[in-house]
């Protein structure tokens, strides 16, 4: 998620459908890539401790692969194994490319 987005709001309204969260960051040449250069992420931790505060388990992990990685995992160990990434359009497209390597 950027980092001048509201990530309480969007946790807020998330936390009480998911059973996880495995929080990671934007990577940066996908914000230079797309002509946001100025713009940052906000930090994995700082998700993962917003999502803690309302209740959720979560883990950070800032880099992409690992933090899909994880999250197919805990996906794949529950009976809907459905796998969320949301927070930013920047990250689904490195998300997509991620998984497809991962599979």
């Amino acid at each position: 998620m950027l980092a001048d987005k509201d990530a309480p709001a969007m946790i807020a309204a998330l936390a009480p459908v998911l059973r996880a969260a495995v929080c990671t960051e934007i990577p940066p040449q996908a914000l230079i890539g797309h002509g946001r250069p100025g713009a940052r992420s906000r930090p994995a931790q700082e998700l993962a401790d917003l999502c803690q505060a309302h209740g959720l388990e979560a883990t950070a992990e800032p880099n992409l692969e690992p933090a899909l990685r994880r999250a197919t995992e805990l996906a794949c160990g529950t009976t809907a194994g459905l796998l969320l990434v949301t927070g930013s359009h920047y990250l689904i497209g490195p998300a997509r490319a991620t998984q497809g390597a991962l599979s």
